[in-house]
C-alpha cells in the first residue's frame, strides 16, 4: 500500500503486541486470545497462525540476530519461538509472578527479566538455569536492562532508586540513584557514558553512568514523564 493507506491484517482478536524483525522482512503480532501471527513484508501475506499461550500476549521481542522471538503474558513464563517457522524454541522460563520486561544480551546468550515481585532474574537461555541469584530491587520492577558493555544491570520500578548491579558477580555496583519518585523509564546514551530517568513526577534526570552523580539540572516539564531517549551521537 502506499503512503496514507495502510494495510489492514486480520487477526479475529484484540491486538496486544507487534514487532518488527530486525531485517523487516516480517512482522509478528500477538492477540487477547494468545495467539501468534508471522506477516511477511511487504505483501502482507499471513505465513503462520499459532496459539501460544492462555492469557493475552503481553510482551514480544526479536533477538538481536532476528532468528527468534520470545513472548510472555499475565502468568510470568518467557516462550521462545523460531521466527521463520513459529515453532517453541528452547525451554520456557517461568517465574512465580508475572514479569513486566524482558530483553535479551548483545551474544542472544542471556535473557534479563524483571518481575513484579521484585526482583531481576539473568537467565541461560541454552539451559534454562540462572546465572546469577536474583537481584533483590525492593519494589515491584518496571524494567531492567544492560549497559552498552554488557558489564552491568540496571532497575526501576515502584521505588524512587535505580539500582546497578555487576554482571560478573550479581552484587550491587556503586549507590542506588535517587530518582525522587516511582521510575517508569531508563536508558543508556549509545556510548554508555550517561544514563537517563523518568518517572512519575515532571523531572527528567540526566546521570554520569560511571560515578552515579547527577548531570546538571533536571528536565522540568508539566506532568510525568513516561519516556525520554538519547539521540543517536
Amino acid at each position: 500500500p502506499s503512503v496514507g493507506q495502510p494495510a489492514r491484517l486480520e487477526h479475529g482478536a484484540r491486538v496486544t503486541r507487534g514487532a518488527f524483525s530486525p531485517d523487516g522482512k516480517t512482522v509478528a503480532t500477538g492477540t487477547s486470545a494468545g495467539r501468534l501471527h508471522l506477516w511477511n513484508l511487504p505483501d502482507n501475506s499471513l505465513r503462520h497462525a499459532f496459539p501460544a499461550q492462555s492469557g493475552a500476549v503481553l510482551h514480544l521481542r526479536y533477538d538481536n540476530s532476528g532468528n527468534r522471538f520470545l513472548t510472555f503474558g499475565i502468568e510470568g513464563t518467557v516462550r521462545f519461538w523460531d521466527a521463520a517457522t513459529g515453532e517453541a524454541r528452547g525451554r520456557p522460563l517461568p517465574h512465580p509472578t508475572a514479569i513486566y520486561s524482558a530483553v535479551f544480551s548483545a551474544d542472544d546468550r542471556r535473557l534479563l527479566t524483571a518481575g513484579t515481585d521484585g526482583n531481576a532474574r539473568l537467565w541461560d537461555i541454552a539451559t534454562g538455569e540462572l546465572v546469577l541469584p536474583e537481584l533483590p530491587h525492593g519494589a515491584p520492577l518496571r524494567g531492567a536492562l544492560f549497559d552498552p558493555a554488557g558489564a552491568r544491570i540496571v532497575t526501576h520500578g515502584q521505588s524512587s532508586e535505580v539500582r546497578s548491579w555487576s554482571v560478573a558477580t550479581g552484587r550491587p555496583a556503586g549507590d542506588p540513584l535517587p530518582h525522587g519518585a516511582w521510575v517508569e523509564h531508563v536508558e543508556f546514551s549509545a556510548d554508555g557514558r550517561w544514563l537517563v530517568t523518568t518517572g512519575q513526577d515532571p523531572r527528567v534526570r540526566l546521570w554520569d553512568a560511571a560515578t552515579g552523580k547527577s548531570a546538571g539540572t533536571p528536565l522540568q516539564h508539566q506532568n510525568a514523564v513516561f519516556m525520554a531517549t538519547f539521540s543517536p551521537d
